[in-house]
């Protein structure tokens, strides 16, 4: 069932008819990403599972990067991402619906934020702010969580006292770039 309203979107956004695709029910990335297989003359289950499959293998390119920013051995790593493997390749096959992309989203931010001490504070806030947003367009429900789990590191970084991880630039240019660009969405659905 809710394949189907995907695809139906998907068919819309195809159509180039945004104005009618935008509601405040489903979250729009997923259908976005469909629309050009839906475009290409795909059927609507067969685009979701082609999908799903190019999603899955990005899955595995960051959830490697997590693995290295985690700083695991190859070995861990490796097995890790073996394992992982049937768990991505089923819900590719087997769901239709955006989970694997709020994983990569979710996966991607967790090594953003690990990396954060290493990098460029504003420059990385400001792209966790739009990996907050991708993930916001992914599932509506990021949006809270977004904004509770990244106040809430910079929370934990204030009360342990601690030198690394995220600091006030950082954090102030992500939520701006997050509030800003979510603010387009929330207009356009309200």
């Amino acid at each position: 069932p809710d394949g189907l309203n995907y695809i139906a979107i998907a068919e819309l956004y195809a159509a180039g008819q945004w104005a009618a695709a935008i509601n405040g029910y489903w979250s729009p990335a997923f259908s976005i990403l469909l629309a050009p297989f839906v475009a290409a003359g795909f059927d609507g289950i067969m685009a979701i599972k082609l999908l799903n499959t190019l999603i899955g293998f990005v899955l595995l390119f960051s959830l490697s990067s997590l693995c290295r920013a985690l700083n695991l051995s190859s070995t861990i790593s490796a097995v890790l991402l073996i394992v992982a493997i049937p768990f991505i390749a089923s819900s590719a096959f087997l769901n239709s619906t955006p989970d694997l992309l709020v994983v990569l989203v979710l996966t991607t931010y967790l090594t953003c934020l690990l990396r954060v001490q290493k990098s460029n504070q504003i420059k990385m806030g400001c792209l966790i702010g739009i990996i907050g947003f991708i993930g916001y367009l992914s599932k509506y429900y990021l949006f809270p969580f977004f904004l509770l789990q990244f106040t809430g590191t910079l929370f934990l970084r204030f009360i342990t006292n601690s030198n690394n991880g995220l600091r006030l630039s950082g954090y102030l240019s992500g939520m701006l770039v997050f509030l800003f660009t979510s603010s387009f969405w929330i207009g356009a659905i309200h």
